[in-house]
């Protein structure tokens, strides 16, 4: 597992430009590949015919449940940069067995139209190769892997899962001081919808709260009992945690020459 983390490790920062809306983080990738190997590993019927089509299907529900606002290329770039991550991960055992070969021919057929957008990502792919075989190999030979009817709960959940949270014991962590940031940063301008449009305060802070699995919808009272605080310093403290980000970046290139 720690060499499939790896490969998309390596490969996020290109493939996270193709997924300009859908808010989908290296973690969430990393099951969806995982997902997409699985279906293959099961050898339902049809299901090499169907991977694509299973894949879109499953990550439109994710989309639907979670309100991402896409319009359709973010889904499309992402099932086939799913599929290209599949079809990498199974190449590499071809020399194992024949009868993957054979897998392998089946799913070309069944990407149709598909396959020539999926074979320019594949192609793009950068990993170590030895690492994700050997894995690869480990895991087709063993018994852990989800079947067709689990669907996952993370595709098929209601958007609830957070892979972050906020930190509410530190005395230096205060929500009202998140709200802050938030507001500073949407009167900057810092945000639209996926559409290019504007949006309102309170869309930008429900948005906010979703991501982190919280209830934010009582930000603008939090913020007008704030303004009784005698001292705003977050913005300070943030400015001091940058400089310092700043400083230790400079450290580490001394130290390298």
């Amino acid at each position: 597992m720690e060499a499939l983390r790896g490969f998309v490790a390596r490969n996020w920062p290109r493939w996270e430009q193709g997924i300009g809306a859908v808010q989908v983080q290296e973690e969430d990738f990393v099951l969806y590949l995982m997902w997409g190997i699985d279906l293959v590993k099961e050898q339902s019927e049809g299901v090499n015919e169907r991977l694509r089509e299973m894949v879109f299907s499953a990550l439109r529900r994710k989309f639907i449940k979670s309100s991402f606002s896409s319009n359709g290329q973010d889904l499309n770039y992402l099932s086939d940069l799913v599929c290209a991550g599949v079809m990498y991960c199974y190449g590499l055992v071809l020399t194992e067995s024949l009868g993957y070969l054979h897998v392998y021919d089946e799913l070309l057929k069944g990407f149709g139209e598909s396959w020539r957008r999926i074979q320019d990502i594949k192609g793009g792919i950068v990993a170590d190769g030895s690492l994700i075989k050997n894995w690869m190999i480990e895991y087709m030979k063993s018994e852990k892997f989800y079947t067709e009817k689990d669907e996952l709960e993370w595709a098929a959940g209601d958007g609830s899962e957070v892979l972050i949270r906020r930190v509410q014991k530190k005395k230096s962590c205060a929500k009202v001081d998140l709200y802050r940031v938030i507001l500073a940063l949407y009167r900057l301008g810092f945000f639209e919808s996926a559409n290019g449009q504007d949006l309102d305060q309170e869309t930008v802070f429900e948005a906010f709260g979703r991501m982190l699995g919280e209830d934010f919808s009582g930000y603008s009272n939090n913020l007008s009992r704030g303004s009784d605080t005698p001292e705003v310093d977050i913005f300070r403290r943030l400015e001091e945690a940058f400089y310092e980000y700043e400083e230790g970046k400079l450290e580490k290139k001394k130290v390298r020459r």
